[in-house]
């Protein structure tokens, strides 16, 4: 017989034969990150996969401190493949956790193991299809032996740990009952109340949770699996699993799995895409009269007066006049809570609701550090409590859906598994968007979508000579969007990730703590000549290993500028405090740019016309507050003019003159609108005056720390929103 729809499957054994033949995987995997006991910037700074660096059934063997043993990520995620018909497949990916994060989920390194076949989602398990792949991992497990790139032969072992997908995919995955079952928690037994005068899924339920409800175990998990799958008959069945509100999954054959804390809560559906996007829900449709007309028209106005970068986004124009926020993507609620929530609606929804928003932002701004310590993730379930507690006062306790107590098992999943973003859902969504991209016949969908994919991967691990060595004319026609890809991807250098950790690390050198710089900030311990004698070090521009800390001027640019007199008057002022009796003169001309990368960001000036990201956060000396005249260091902010270089010729200690370049910046320095820099009480959030302070001009562009924007919310008043990334 023929079966109406085949499964397109490859076995995560066979993906892993083709990675270990490229010499790039065996160095991305000997370069894995360690586990850190202090905070949490990966996932193997997480309790589980540091359990699992011996083998849990002889602790004397090695299993994942050997490097080439693998630890994987499984996902899913269903998708639409058309764009006008009503459809759905499901895409089953692995990733290789031993990969760094910034590398981790890039298409080569993504393995599809399989595409469930549409027209439409399995109804209630895909255990038909994780049974080929769980036979797979089974002997994965036990260990293969493969070909290296060098000839060599490796023995490997792999399991799979975490599970990753949105509410309704992962109970698929693991067979929970779903949420509208008597216990809808896949992680407690908790029992949600229902509405009086209603049964079944019809009618509300309320997920409120006052009290802390017994957890699950592993060992009752699997003994209740256990016992649904050997059930007499279908009617003891459907008692077991309505006692116990799990059913049979095939995952629960892995002998190592743990079938409650290895099926992770995603923050990007069950935070921006429950929580956040509740509350623009509330905000479009305006229920209840929470905002007049004219409040209505503030926040409208403010919403498209702030003043945000092109590369990271702006909400809809139209966002207030639609009737629900269906169309805004995770990204877009994500810069929504952090940037725009807390100064757009600043005095204009009532103070409750305004502390819901504020609990939730300050939830995803601590997620987004990076890294977080124990002490921040204590803080977000204490935050994510408050929110739980205001939100159900605010509302009612049967407007708190699933999501919401979901939310409260973050911090634990945290503690497990570690940062949010070396897990998250962002990088396999964009991959979803690839796979629904890709043009078929429309007969045979899925097994076009995963040769077309296997095609990338063969594509992107054969040795092809460079582009720049061979004429496109020599590569046959169906082949150059996979070479273009493949080399497309090879360029990006700079990412986000490596973009985040030069911002914290030079965060991190002006606040005093350990960064990889070769020259020590200052400490407690040391004498308060020394922390100045620092400063003076950035301003001069010979720190050790400058090589690590990275300057770009950016055009558009104006090369030997000859600046008036009195603007040159302040730099040469400004140098000689700096260089004392070694400055030999300063030259007359300077080149002027219109932005500068450093520290991880791209910072825009008023000097260029076409971008935002005018002001930012700073590290200076503050000489205006006696307090901090011993050479403290404290946070300003800045509206940047324009960025220059400029040359300065030094008497050296041979006596012969040497010439040095500075990347300095002219700027006004924002008042704060607070006595003693205080924040904002209602928004928690720096408020700064209009009008700016009367101090030299200029600062050295290492000490720009991050881009911010300002919006007035009053007369001379300002609140100061950070952006989410």
């Amino acid at each position: 017989m023929v079966p109406f729809k085949t499964f397109p499957f490859l076995p995560p054994s066979e993906w892993i034969k083709t990675y270990f033949k490229q010499e790039q995987f065996l160095s991305l995997i000997k370069n894995r990150p360690e586990p850190s006991s202090k905070d949490y910037r990966d996932i193997w700074d997480g309790n589980i996969l540091q359990q699992f660096m011996v083998d849990p059934g002889d602790t004397r063997k090695p299993l994942l401190k050997c490097k080439t043993n693998l630890a994987l990520l499984l996902y899913l995620d269903f998708f639409n493949p058309f764009q006008r018909a009503v459809y759905s497949c499901g895409a089953l990916y692995i990733s290789v956790l031993n990969i760094p994060k910034n590398q981790r989920f890039k298409a080569k390194w993504t393995m599809l193991t399989g595409l469930i076949p549409g027209p439409s989602e399995p109804e209630g398990h895909v255990n038909s299809y994780l049974s080929p792949i769980v036979d797979d991992l089974l002997t994965l497990y036990t260990g293969i032996q493969i070909q290296s790139c060098g000839g060599n032969v490796i023995f490997s072992r792999s399991l799979l740990l975490p599970v990753l997908a949105d509410m309704p995919a992962s109970r698929k995955l693991s067979q929970y009952k779903s949420h509208k079952a008597d216990l809808p928690c896949d992680k407690c037994r908790f029992q949600a109340v229902r509405e009086k005068g209603t049964r079944g899924a019809s009618g509300k339920m309320s997920f409120y949770t006052n009290q802390s409800c017994p957890l699950r175990t592993d060992e009752e998990v699997r003994k209740a699996m256990d016992a649904y799958k050997k059930a007499s008959s279908k009617a003891s069945a459907q008692t077991i699993s309505q006692k116990q509100g799990v059913k049979y999954s095939e995952l629960s054959r892995l002998p190592y799995f743990d079938m409650v804390q290895n099926f992770l809560i995603d923050p990007m559906h069950n935070l921006l895409m429950g929580l956040v996007s509740d509350i623009g829900d509330v905000l479009i449709s305006n229920n209840n009269n929470l905002m007049t007309d004219k409040e209505r028209e503030t926040l409208a106005r403010r919403l498209s007066v702030l003043r945000v970068p092109y590369d990271l986004g702006r909400l809809p124009k139209t966002m207030l006049e639609k009737m629900s926020a269906r169309g805004l993507k995770a990204q877009q609620w994500k810069n929504f809570i952090v940037t725009y929530a807390r100064v757009c609606l600043w005095n204009i929804v009532p103070y409750q609701l305004y502390d819901i928003v504020k609990c939730l932002a300050e939830v995803i701004e601590i997620m987004l550090k990076d890294p977080i310590t124990k002490q921040e993730v204590d803080e977000i379930s204490t935050l994510l409590h408050k929110h739980h507690a205001l939100y159900a006062k605010y509302f009612g306790k049967f407007e708190v859906s699933v999501n919401y107590h979901m939310a409260l098992h973050i911090p634990e999943v945290i503690r497990n598994w570690g940062h949010p973003t070396s897990w998250w859902c962002f990088p396999y969504e964009r991959h979803i968007g690839m796979l629904g991209e890709v043009n078929t016949s429309g007969k045979t969908v899925e097994e076009e979508i995963f040769r077309n994919f296997v095609m990338h991967h063969l594509i992107d691990t054969a040795r092809l000579p460079s582009l720049s060595t061979i004429s496109e004319d020599d590569i046959p026609q169906p082949l150059q969007p996979f070479t273009n890809s493949y080399h497309n991807d090879c360029k990006e250098d700079h990412n986000e990730e490596w973009a985040v950790f030069q911002r914290i690390q030079a965060e991190r050198f002006f606040k005093g703590k350990d960064s990889f710089h070769k020259e020590k900030p200052p400490t407690d311990t040391m004498s308060e000549d020394r922390s100045l004698v620092l400063q003076m070090k950035v301003e001069r521009e010979d720190l050790e290993g400058l090589e690590y800390w990275p300057i770009a001027m950016l055009p558009p640019r104006r090369l030997k500028q000859r600046p008036k007199i009195q603007f040159h008057g302040d730099l040469k002022s400004y140098l000689e405090d700096i260089h004392e009796e070694s400055l030999v003169f300063v030259e007359p001309r300077i080149d002027i740019f219109a932005r500068c990368l450093v520290n991880g960001s791209t910072f825009s000036s008023a000097y260029n016309r076409t971008d935002r990201g005018q002001t930012a956060l700073v590290y200076c000396v503050d000489k205006l507050n006696q307090r901090d005249a011993e050479g403290e260091v404290s946070p300003y902010f800045v509206r940047i003019h324009f960025f220059f270089t400029a040359r300065v010729h030094l008497k050296a200690s041979n006596g012969v003159n040497e010439m040095r370049i500075h990347h300095l910046a002219n700027v006004d320095w924002f008042h704060f609108a607070n006595k003693d820099h205080a924040i904002d009480k209602l928004s928690g959030l720096p408020a700064l005056k209009n009008t700016a302070y009367r101090r030299e001009h200029i600062v050295n562009v290492r000490r720009l720390i991050r881009r911010v924007a300002l919006l007035e919310v009053k007369k001379n008043y300002q609140l100061v929103s950070t952006f989410s990334r």
